[in-house]
């Protein structure tokens, strides 16, 4: 199904590209004509994702609707967020206005379900809505496989929610990896291991 199906990946929450350098390190990047799409709103960090043949840059914030937020710089650039409560970071009191994207939205307009789609969501705590609204609407189906770190406690949401949507997920068929350290998890072994045989 290589000819009219596209292969694609999300890096949400791009920081430096460093997910993206170990994707494109691996077998299943070699196989297939991936697009890549790094979601990064800081305008920081802009700059320091490297750029190769079809990559494009997003520089919004992944959320639940269209328009402008309130973005909260962190004194470190790794802990960014949207969410004005999230403890860890140093979050500046004085947020910087940033755009937003529905994230499930700019799926349905630019994707069909017959392509392949994995997302990493590393987006401070913004995760939960964006994930709870894509399932409830129905978005969630266009994602083939999804890494996604939970930041729970940080913005003052439970463990037991992340149990709640990982097993919403498992009911829809989305392969699913929790991680905290996606340079880490995304190397060559597991992404050949683990993902080869989905994209089939």
């Amino acid at each position: 199904m290589t000819g009219s199906r596209r292969y694609i990946f999300v890096d949400g929450g791009a920081h430096q590209g460093q997910s993206i350098k170990w994707f494109m390190r691996s077998a299943i990047f070699e196989k297939y004509p991936w697009e890549i799409f790094a979601f990064e709103v800081n305008p920081h960090l802009i700059l320091d994702i490297n750029q190769p043949p079809d990559l494009t840059i997003v520089d919004k914030a992944i959320w639940v609707s269209d328009g402008a937020i309130d973005f909260y710089l962190a004194k470190k650039t790794n802990g960014s967020s949207i969410l004005r409560h999230k403890k860890q970071g140093g979050l500046s009191k004085i947020p910087i206005r940033v755009g937003s994207i529905n994230f499930g939205k700019w799926l349905e307009d630019n994707f069909s379900k017959s392509d392949y789609i994995l997302v990493k969501f590393d987006i401070e705590g913004a995760e939960y809505a964006v994930l709870d609204q894509m399932i409830a609407d129905g978005s969630m189906k266009y994602v083939s496989g999804l890494f996604v770190e939970f930041h729970n406690t940080m913005v003052k949401i439970p463990t037991s929610k992340d149990a709640e949507l990982l097993n919403k997920l498992k009911k829809l068929g989305i392969p699913c990896w929790v991680c905290g350290r996606f340079s880490k998890l995304l190397k060559e072994a597991i992404i050949n291991n683990e993902l080869g045989g989905l994209v089939e």
